[in-house]
């Protein structure tokens, strides 16, 4: 006598209390369930800007009228300093994030580059630049910022094949690879001064590096082989 019914269809709240008395409060849960509610649309609503916002990348235009050489640019590498190299059809660029400094082939100058109209630009081991040019390929070395007209007396220095270099991956182990017409593969160890070669026909068409360390090598018949760099084993190939 005296106590107030609970409503069957009203969610309620039963708290405990000494001596084995309790306490029911129907309006707890309902004013619980609101609450999250609403910190679940706020939390939400907070979110939402991020989900709508796009991830915005810095960019900048780099052109003649930033001291670039030419506009048409024809090979991009950054180098182990972090510099960024620019290869044109009007010289080599170095850009330092602020200014350029431009190589450019000089007559009766052997340190300078062969040829103005680059084409391609690889880093070698020691931060040598190999550079094909409209007239061949030639090495430089951007500390003392100087061309060497003969990579094939280099090659020897290197007891790599004294022959054109194609292409240039460097591996996880820091080891290099050049790719040579006639001559496949050679590995070279900067640190024990060593090569091996992976010598097949016919040529190298394309080479490179996946994100696990492997180099990948395809040949002009099609042919495709997979190398794991820390075995220097042949982990794949693709005939039969």
């Amino acid at each position: 006598p005296g106590r107030r019914r609970i409503a069957a269809n009203r969610p309620f709240a039963l708290c405990l209390l000494p001596n084995n008395a309790y306490i029911v409060k129907q309006t707890i849960v309902p004013r619980l369930r609101l609450s999250y509610t609403i910190i679940t649309i706020i939390c939400l609503l907070n979110l939402c800007p991020l989900f709508a916002q796009p991830v915005q990348y810095p960019f900048s235009h780099l052109d003649i009228s930033n001291d670039l050489s030419h506009n048409q640019v024809t090979s991009i590498i950054k180098d182990a300093k972090g510099f960024m190299w620019f290869g044109t059809a009007s010289g080599l660029n170095r850009y330092d994030g602020y200014t350029f400094k431009v190589f450019h082939h000089r007559e009766n100058d052997s340190t300078s580059l062969n040829d103005d109209f680059l084409v391609k630009i690889q880093e070698g081991p020691h931060n040598k630049f190999w550079i094909d040019t409209r007239n061949g390929q030639c090495l430089f070395d951007p500390v003392s910022e100087k061309a060497m007209s003969s990579t094939t007396a280099w090659c020897r220095q290197l007891s790599l094949p004294a022959a054109f270099v194609t292409d240039i991956v460097k591996d996880k182990q820091g080891c290099y690879w050049f790719a040579q017409p006639g001559y496949g593969a050679t590995r070279y160890n900067p640190e024990t001064h060593t090569v091996k070669q992976f010598k097949r026909q016919p040529d190298i068409t394309d080479m490179t590096a996946d994100n696990a360390g492997n180099i990948w090598i395809i040949y002009a018949d099609g042919l495709l082989e997979g190398y794991n760099t820390a075995t220097e084993k042949k982990m794949l190939s693709n005939d039969g």
